[in-house]
């Protein structure tokens, strides 16, 4: 996608690797270059590359999953 960070294009393969799946804030973390990303690190960076596909986050393919994460539904 052109304009993401390195961090939001790890996030977006993670998301796009589990096919749909949820996938936990914790597994999100392992996908960054920090070795100790907080949760509100990764929301930030799910915020940002959500305006990345449009300035309303329902109509990005990125999904919270409450108490889980986040899910990729192209």
């Amino acid at each position: 996608l052109p304009g993401c960070s390195l961090t939001q294009q790890r996030l977006l393969y993670a998301l796009a690797k589990a096919e749909g799946a949820p996938v936990p804030l914790r597994k999100l973390g392992e996908a960054l270059p920090s070795s100790n990303p907080t949760d509100d690190n990764i929301r930030v960076h799910i915020s940002e590359l959500r305006r990345h596909f449009s300035e309303k986050p329902s109509d990005t393919p990125i999904k919270s999953v409450t108490g889980v994460g986040y899910r990729w539904e192209p």
